[in-house]
């Protein structure tokens, strides 16, 4: 039997012998595996990330809080020195409470304070003012006694009078029928013609003394009427003096009150609210020019008011979310307040016209020339949570803010430039 007819293959037979060296096995360590599985893990969560995760531009700026209705600065009305302070810095006070009173003393060379010499002149006047109106006023109510004891005698002369009158007109009837008598008598020849006129000039005499009468009665109606008149004018001029003297009263009490006022003066609530941010202390010497606290009106809600430059205002838009990190209250323990604008000035103003309370910042860097846009937010809440108790926030409280803007995908802002770019090439 030859080679050819053996039934194994050589590549059979060629395995079986002996080799110098053994085949390669490749072993994978698990560590391996492992790390590959957590690399594809970490792609995948990128991978999501890029594709669901969003962002937000933002913009940092400053601001303070500060009630709706602003601040009711309190200004004294004439320069003075601080006696006494009636309302502590942070009290509640109620419309017309006193909160401050002050003096206000000059002297002459002498040393003589001028508020009280004029003082002084201007009670002296009142007094005779007041004396003089007395004097007037007791004049009047004697002139017009005498007058109405006139007008009373009056009224009994003319009551008298036409007594007399009846009796006269009575003795008349008597004289004028006695005539008719003898005048029957004459034509019977029973008296002489001499009787008869004796009789008709005794009817003469009384017609005579009825018209003497008659003319006194109209005398004293006359006389009583003329009372009556001098009481009225009498009265009106009396009113006219003691209105005239109550003018001058006036004056003189207005000037003893103005007086008073610049020797001494208060300061009362204009209305009801939290008195704070007082700037003055007793024996201060204090002028109207500035103001010696801030009155928050009862009731009055906070505001954020922030203050951004043109370089950032570009796309802050009402309605946009802001953050705010107050300076008092470490937003680490405290959180943030979440607030969304309301209003933004149309025009900006320079730091220097605003007379804020505190420098404004823009991304860390104070606010120095350049003008800046004033922007309200409406707070999302007044109270701050600690551990042991709520906080609530103050008018004036400091704080940085974030303004949220645009928001969108990783994957938008990745690929942002490249839309850009694109644009460019297109437009051009």
């Amino acid at each position: 039997m030859t080679s050819n007819s053996n039934p194994f293959r050589q590549e059979a037979i060629d395995a079986k012998k002996n080799q110098a060296l053994s085949d390669i096995l490749v072993v994978r360590p698990v560590s391996f595996l492992v790390v590959t599985i957590i690399i594809f893990g970490v792609l995948c969560a990128l991978v999501c990330i890029l594709c669901l995760g969003t962002y937000s531009k933002r913009v940092s700026v400053s601001g303070y809080l500060r009630p709706i209705g602003g601040f009711l600065k309190v200004y004294p009305p004439q320069s003075g020195v601080l006696t006494a302070r009636l309302a502590a810095d942070g009290s509640q006070v109620a419309t017309g409470q006193l909160l401050f009173h002050f003096t206000s003393e000059r002297r002459f060379r002498n040393q003589q304070n001028l508020q009280l010499a004029v003082s002084e002149q201007a009670a002296m006047r009142v007094k005779l003012l007041q004396r003089e109106k007395l004097a007037t006023l007791d004049l009047e109510r004697q002139t017009n006694a005498n007058l109405r004891q006139k007008i009373r005698q009056l009224e009994l002369q003319k009551t008298m009078i036409e007594s007399q009158i009846e009796g006269q007109r009575g003795s008349l009837q008597i004289a004028e029928e006695n005539l008719k008598r003898y005048q029957g008598l004459l034509e019977q020849h029973y008296v002489s013609r001499e009787l008869l006129q004796q009789k008709l000039l005794e009817v003469f005499n009384h017609k005579d003394k009825l018209r003497v009468l008659d003319r006194q009665v109209i005398e004293i109606s006359q006389a009583l009427a003329d009372t009556v008149s001098e009481i009225r004018s009498l009265a009106l001029r009396t009113t006219s003096q003691v209105s005239q003297l109550d003018r001058g009263l006036s004056n003189a009490a207005q000037e003893l009150l103005e007086s008073d006022g610049k020797t001494e003066f208060s300061i009362a609530a204009p209305q009801a609210g939290i008195l704070n941010n007082i700037t003055v202390e007793l024996g201060q010497q204090v002028d109207t020019s500035k103001a010696i606290a801030n009155l928050i009106p009862e009731g009055s809600k906070l505001i954020a008011e922030l203050f951004a430059t043109g370089r950032s205002i570009g796309l802050v838009r009402e309605r946009d979310q802001v953050m705010l990190r107050m300076h008092a209250f470490p937003y680490q323990k405290f959180g943030h307040v979440a607030a969304r604008i309301v209003t933004i000035s149309s025009i900006p103003s320079p730091v220097s016209d605003l007379s804020l309370p505190f420098k404004p910042t823009i991304g860390g860097a104070v606010i120095s020339d350049e003008p800046v846009y004033r922007i309200t937010a409406e707070l999302s809440r007044e109270t701050l949570s600690g551990e042991k108790q709520d906080y609530r926030l103050k008018p004036g409280l400091l704080f940085d803010a974030e303004i949220f803007q645009e928001e969108r995908r990783l994957w938008e802002w990745v690929l942002a430039p490249l839309k850009g770019l694109r644009t460019n090439v297109t437009k051009e």
